[in-house]
């Protein structure tokens, strides 16, 4: 009886593991995510740094200050 309870509740046991591997996917989705936004900083951080990229610099300004040129319609798409 002991065996049988400790194989299905115990700290070591079925539903325990269960919660576990649940926990884990969640976990490694969460790294996936996080990979790829630092992947995506990393990227702008190096545009902005190293490779100054000035079509990045312009898109970004555009971006953050709703600037367009005189005559341009600016369209934001999400």
């Amino acid at each position: 009886m002991y065996f049988i309870v400790n194989f299905f509740d115990g700290n070591r046991g079925y539903f325990s593991f269960q919660n576990k591997k649940l926990e884990y996917q969640s976990l490694v989705e969460v790294e996936k995510n996080l990979k790829i936004r630092y992947q995506q900083l990393k990227e702008e951080n190096e545009a902005l740094t190293t490779k100054i990229n000035l079509e990045f610099i312009d898109e970004m300004y555009r971006k953050k200050f709703l600037v367009g040129k005189k005559g341009e319609k600016l369209l934001i798409i999400k």
